[in-house]
């Protein structure tokens, strides 16, 4: 075998011309021929002893040539790659067979190649830091979430007001024909909350408990599913009773129901502490993410679009995965959001370049640094993995390989040099950055890329989760 040139091009790919000259082929070809001679059958001869060349001068010389090509192209291509010392990235793709008359063989092999990085400015870098505070409604909301989850359901005889909780029957008609997802029996929905179509919820205010009723409703017209868009529908209503909720009072006997403390005081004292550190938290989290995204449009790569592909697998399969996970299928999930497979991969693809920018900015980082780690950092976070998933170290080890600890920490350290030699502000700036995290490994480190890389499934989808095609959500 002989590489006969390489050539680079776009997006990091290479093309490697490879040859082999004719007995090299003719060798290939003749182990095709006693790979499927078994399964040749021709008139006075035994199945399976065909000689080669009876089979040739009946069929043509080339007979084997597809059998062989297909079974030697991809180890040819594979030796080429590694005699070139290339860094792949993707598949490979074929092109440019030629079988010269003299014999022998040539063909193209596309390689996608991991690209030439060159770092910008990554060090001193000014990105704004929101101020840590705690507004003393956030404690107040806090607390009314405790009263709320501690309340009380107490069944009333009188009207539906806002606020209530009716416990009914509905049954959604369109065109005079129920639709599904339409029918719900003893639903109890708290009136004022918006969790069913517009205009459901109000007009079962004034009713009572027995009455029996029908109503109009008319679904948006950027309702999920097209089917009911836009379209006038009517629901039949049964209300089968009215509940208030009763919240607890709010004194020093509530703060000791609902928590280790004994007065009031100290739990709104223990609720603004823990908000100030979720508050610190966040702050640093987008001061990171603001700087880490800097340091990533700085770089200078061309980059093969296999990398954005494989991000955009790790992105959707996420999203399939967690679905299963909340007990829905990605094909539903898909139906709800009014979307093809494709057009929902398609969301991301912004997404995934930014991330795959980053990834090869803090390996860079990584690498210019001359970071380095120790056998002590590898078995630290290998037994700090055990205790988050329960599991023994070994156990850990043998799902996560040793280079993908050592990957994510060399990335992690490189994200803490940019952040520590970069200034904070208060001026917030006009646009404000996140990064999708599309959890790379099937682990989640507590300072890996989830540190790294600031989680955001993106908030538009998650809103268009909320709006199924079931009458119970808009």
């Amino acid at each position: 075998m002989n590489v006969k040139s390489v050539e680079k091009k776009e997006k990091s790919i290479v093309d490697l011309a490879i040859e082999l000259g004719a007995e090299e082929f003719d060798a290939e070809v003749e182990s095709a021929y006693r790979r499927v001679k078994g399964s040749i059958s021709i008139p006075g001869f035994r199945k399976g002893k065909v000689p080669r060349r009876m089979i040739e001068n009946m069929y043509g010389r080339k007979y084997f040539y597809q059998d062989a090509v297909e079974a030697c192209c991809p180890r040819l291509a594979q030796e080429a790659v590694e005699k070139e010392e290339l860094k792949t990235v993707g598949e490979y793709s074929y092109s440019n067979f030629e079988f010269p008359e003299e014999g022998g063989f040539s063909f193209t092999v596309s390689v996608p190649v991991y690209p030439e990085v060159t770092l910008g400015e990554y060090k001193g870098l000014t990105a704004y830091k929101p101020p840590v505070k705690v507004e003393p409604e956030a404690i107040d909301r806090e607390i009314n979430s405790m009263r709320d989850r501690n309340s009380r359901q107490v069944t009333v005889d009188r009207a539906i007001e806002k606020g209530d909780i009716a416990v009914l029957d509905y049954e959604g008609f369109c065109d005079g024909v129920a639709f599904p997802g339409g029918k719900g029996e003893n639903q109890s929905l708290t009136i004022g909350l918006g969790m069913f179509v517009p205009g459901f919820e109000e007009q079962l205010i004034g009713r009572r408990a027995g009455e029996e009723f029908t109503i109009d409703v008319r679904f948006p017209d950027e309702y999920n599913n097209s089917d009911l868009a836009g379209k006038d529908t009517k629901f039949n209503i049964k209300i089968h009773s009215v509940k208030e909720k009763q919240l607890p009072e709010l004194d020093d006997e509530f703060a000791k129901d609902v928590s280790e403390y004994d007065t009031l005081a100290e739990l709104r004292e223990s609720i603004e502490k823990k908000l100030l550190e979720t508050a610190e938290n966040n702050s640093n989290r987008e001061f990171r993410t603001a700087l880490l995204k800097q340091a990533a449009s700085a770089i200078t790569a061309d980059i093969p679009d296999a990398m954005v592909e494989y991000k955009l697998d790790q992105i959707v399969n996420r999203y399939a995965s967690d679905m299963q996970q909340s007990g829905i299928a990605f094909e539903q999930f898909l139906q709800y959001m009014n979307v093809t497979a494709e057009e929902f991969r398609e969301r991301f693809r912004s997404s995934a370049l930014d991330q795959v920018k980053l990834d090869l900015m803090l390996e860079k980082v990584a690498e210019a640094e001359s970071i380095e780690v120790t056998q002590e950092e590898i078995d630290e976070e290998y037994a700090g993995l055990a205790e988050i998933y329960g599991m023994t170290p070994e156990a850990v080890k043998a799902r996560l390989p040793k280079e993908t600890i050592i990957m994510d920490l060399r990335m992690e350290a490189a994200a803490k040099i940019i952040e520590e030699s970069a200034t904070a502000t208060d001026v917030k700036p006009e646009e404000e950055y996140e990064y999708f995290d599309e959890h790379t490994h099937e682990h989640t480190h507590e300072h890996s890329h989830e540190h790294t890389h600031e989680e955001q499934h993106g908030e538009q989808d998650a809103a268009d989760i909320s709006g199924g095609s079931d009458a119970s959500a808009e």
